[in-house]
């Protein structure tokens, strides 16, 4: 079993560390019911995933000098910084995590120890693909098709715009749902961008300015690809565009 935090390897940032063990979690959610008057049971108002953790056990491999394995430890709890994890066992999928724990030295003289760091993945609870699906289109319109993989019931949709020609306005559409930009102010070769950060909080930029002031009040807050399955997604802009479209898979 291997560890990388960050695309850091948990045995080569600390040599004297011998990975134990790793325990995958059982997910934590929050279920919302409410009361059905007059009728047994409950009614299920909303069920959403919160945190997913990952728990790396570490023995050090250095019995006699105390020094040693305390600068082992101090290399351990350097290494364990918030960011991409993977797992050997997932290589082609990340999560996205904080620090929860990380490991202390305890009995000084107990070389039998097992260290833990616990890594929590809350903003997006999800294994994420590595790897993104994308397509890509040119023109003033025009609808591509994705087909995500994931097994978790909707992703978000991605963009990058590149202007061919003064733009002011651009839209986007898949599965019912619409974002529509107006008042731009794109020149060519200025780029217009929605994407999602690692907290998976969204982001429009032109220009590499803010243009969330720019979406329409009628549009979708975040626009939903189902895994799977194709996805239609058409886009219209008032000038020649270069356009790309991307999906990151979601495994539960």
């Amino acid at each position: 079993m291997r560890v990388w935090l960050n695309d850091v390897s948990l045995t080569e940032a600390v040599p004297l560390a011998i990975i134990r063990n790793v325990y995958e979690n059982e997910p934590e959610a929050e279920l919302l019911t409410g009361e059905r008057p007059g009728s047994p049971g409950l009614r299920v108002m909303g069920q959403k995933r919160t945190q997913l953790t990952v728990r790396v056990e570490v023995v050090i491999r250095e019995i006699h000098d105390l020094s040693i394995r305390r600068q082992a430890i101090k290399a351990l709890c350097a290494w364990a910084q918030p960011g991409r994890l993977t797992l050997s066992n997932h290589p082609d999928e990340y999560l996205q995590c904080v620090v929860a724990k990380r490991p202390a030295l305890g009995t000084d003289r107990d070389y039998t120890q097992t260290f833990v760091v616990e890594l929590a993945a809350i903003a997006c609870p999800y294994w994420q693909a590595r790897f993104p699906v994308t397509a890509s289109g040119a023109g003033e319109s025009g609808t591509v098709t994705l087909r995500p993989d994931g097994t978790v019931d909707r992703l978000p949709l991605s963009f990058t715009v590149t202007a061919q020609a003064a733009m002011t306005s651009f839209s986007a559409s898949v599965n019912g749902k619409t974002i529509s930009l107006s008042g731009l102010e794109l020149a060519e070769g200025d780029v217009l961008r929605l994407y999602y950060d690692a907290e998976m909080l969204q982001w429009i930029t032109a220009a590499g300015a803010s243009a969330l002031s720019c979406r329409d009040a009628a549009s979708a807050d975040d626009l939903w690809l189902l895994p799977g399955q194709d996805n239609a997604v058409a886009w219209s802009a008032d000038a020649a565009c270069q356009v790309t479209f991307e999906a990151r898979g979601l495994y539960l």
